[in-house]
């Protein structure tokens, strides 16, 4: 477990669903510490809470009365996967839903793993691996939340996706290579398969060791999505009504 103090009155639990290699923990930090960095440019938290859902009595280190926010990290993970761990973590996911009053956000896997444990369902892209810039279009009622824009460009790097949408759930924003790319269940719940916590750098390291081609052109498109990103901050947070 680690803690980071910082502003506000929000307190997040984040689930950590993997971690980076170490080198690159040790320029980029870790999932939360990434997290943090994004979220703390709103000035939107009080403190965090990093505990590691692959380790075994995970559930036990978690004060659930105490907990505004739960974010489910990425992970190198299939939500497919039959392991322990992501049957826990979605026995989990369903009772925050069905016991508590308290709010979600998932990203990339965590995205894909509260559609699942919400009768949505994930499989392989049929594009192959998704990665590099991507444009998301934004349905018009939620246009207000990002500054009436019409799209959003965020990072992304996965190669499986929603291809079944909860019922419950809200298409916020979609793409042609995504069907379900920003979902909402009742404002209590976001997900997200991009990569808002991202920096441009960190993406260009995951698709350089995986030895993929990014669908982007030139270096300086991921700083430009770095910057609008930090700029979504509040959006995504009033979107889950956190003020």
């Amino acid at each position: 477990i680690s803690k980071f103090k910082q502003m506000k009155n929000n307190n997040i639990c984040v689930l950590e669903a993997d971690l980076p290699d170490k080198r690159l923990i040790d320029e980029y930090g870790t999932y939360t510490q990434m997290i943090k960095n994004w979220l703390d440019k709103g000035g939107q938290v009080d403190e965090y809470l990093a505990v590691n859902v692959r380790n075994k009595g995970w559930q036990e280190l978690i004060n659930i009365e105490n907990i505004d926010i739960f974010i489910i990290t990425g992970s190198r993970y299939s939500v497919n996967d039959d392991s322990v761990w992501i049957d826990e973590l979605s026995q989990f996911i369903k009772y925050i839903w069905d016991k508590t009053n308290k709010k979600m956000l998932g990203i990339c896997f965590g995205h894909q793993i509260i559609a699942k444990a919400m009768n949505g369902k994930v499989a392989k892209n049929k594009y192959g691996w998704n990665v590099g810039a991507n444009k998301y279009n934004i349905k018009k009622p939620y246009s207000a939340y990002f500054d009436n824009l019409n799209s959003l460009d965020l990072l992304v790097i996965h190669q499986e996706q929603i291809v079944k949408k909860p019922q419950i759930a809200k298409l916020i924003a979609d793409n042609d290579r995504c069907k379900y790319g920003i979902l909402l269940y009742a404002n209590r719940f976001l997900t997200i398969q991009a990569h808002p916590e991202f920096v441009g750098d960190f993406l260009q390291e995951l698709i350089n060791k995986k030895d993929l081609t990014a669908n982007i052109t030139g270096e300086n498109i991921f700083n430009k999505i770095d910057s609008k990103q930090n700029k979504m901050t509040t959006s995504f947070v009033d979107l889950l009504e956190l003020n």
